[in-house]
């Protein structure tokens, strides 16, 4: 698996209603909505600064096996090619 480490971009600021987050990229001037699983691997992310293998980790703990790993790495390139999350 390629291992690597989850950053919130520093342009981007976030709020949480109620099941979702709405995110505001700075420089770019767009938003994005995320549903109540996205707020999940998101909160994670921003309380932890994470490697995937460890978010992947915690969410098959949390919410079974499946098919996490795929959906979480689907899930991650959109919000990297949206400069919202970066990779080291």
């Amino acid at each position: 698996m390629d291992d690597f480490e989850i950053k919130i971009s520093e342009n981007c600021v976030s709020e949480t209603l109620e099941d979702a987050t709405i995110i505001l990229n700075i420089d770019t001037g767009t938003y994005h909505e995320l549903n109540a699983t996205g707020t999940i691997i998101w909160n994670e992310i921003q309380n932890n600064n994470m490697l995937f293998s460890t978010l992947v980790a915690k969410l098959k703990r949390n919410f079974g096996k499946g098919e996490i790993e795929s959906d979480v790495r689907e899930f991650l390139q959109d919000l990297f090619k949206k400069k919202i999350l970066s990779r080291r």
